[in-house]
This record gives C-alpha cells, sequence and structure tokens, in this order.
C-alpha cells in the first residue's frame, strides 16, 4: 500500500480506525488526521500502550510520509472491494457481459492488492528475523 493512498484517504477524511505502523516499529491506530500546508499531512495516533479498553496507550502526532498501513488494511480493503463487486458476480451469472468485464476488472485490482500485503509480510517478516539475529 503506498502512502499516496493513505494521503488520499487523510484528504477524504476517510483513515480514522485504519491500523499503522510508526517509523519505530510501533504499532497503532490513527484516531485523527488533517493537512495543516506549513507542516503537510499528519495523523494523531493512538499507540498501543499497557492496558485495555479506551483511552489507554499514547496519543502521538506523525507526519503521513513516515506512517506505513498495516496488513490488516490491505486485508480489509480487499474484502471491502470484494463485497462491492458482489452485485456484479450475481449479475455476471446472469448473463451480463458488462457486469463479468467489470467483475474481471475488480478481482484483476484484488489480486494486485494481495501480491503487495504478501510481499509486506514476506518484508516484515524478513525485517524481524534480522533484528533478531543482530540481538543474538
Amino acid at each position: 500500500m503506498s502512502l499516496g493512498r493513505l494521503e488520499l484517504l487523510v484528504e477524504a477524511g476517510a483513515a480514522t480506525d485504519t491500523a499503522v505502523v510508526l517509523p519505530d516499529g510501533r504499532t497503532g491506530v490513527i484516531v485523527r488526521s488533517g493537512d495543516a500546508r506549513p507542516r503537510g499531512a499528519w495523523a494523531v495516533v493512538l499507540v498501543d500502550g499497557p492496558g485495555k479498553g479506551p483511552g489507554r496507550g499514547v496519543y502521538v502526532q506523525v507526519p503521513i510520509d513516515k506512517l506505513r498501513l498495516g496488513c490488516a488494511y490491505s486485508i480489509q480493503k480487499m474484502i471491502t472491494a470484494l463485497q462491492a463487486v458482489l452485485i456484479d458476480a450475481k449479475k455476471h451469472d446472469g448473463g451480463n457481459r458488462a457486469a463479468g468485464t467489470r467483475l474481471r476488472k475488480a478481482i484483476q485490482e484484488v489480486r494486485h492488492d494481495a501480491t503487495a500485503a504478501r510481499e509486506q509480510v514476506r518484508s516484515d517478516w524478513r525485517d524481524r528475523e534480522a533484528a533478531k539475529d543482530a540481538d543474538e
């Protein structure tokens, strides 16, 4: 998932509750975002903290270009895309050729997103293994 897509989400105000990874490796959830022109796009992230429940953890304001989307976001995006095209799948089953074209296009986009998510998981795994080896 590119940072450009996250910036578009922030500008649209739709990035709330998006799981992200901070530059230092901590994970969190975007709780608020904005675009202050002198500083650029930013997000307030609730970083996972001790305890459970609302209000637990630390709030950090981070520039958007320093955030990385989590794998959960990628999976949720693919699920949403497939749910959105379910109507076209039913139309395709009924013989509608145009719906079949839209369906193939949507499946191709999900395939590309799945490949990117798989590469991200593999990259995260390698980074964690390298960090573990460096600690030993």
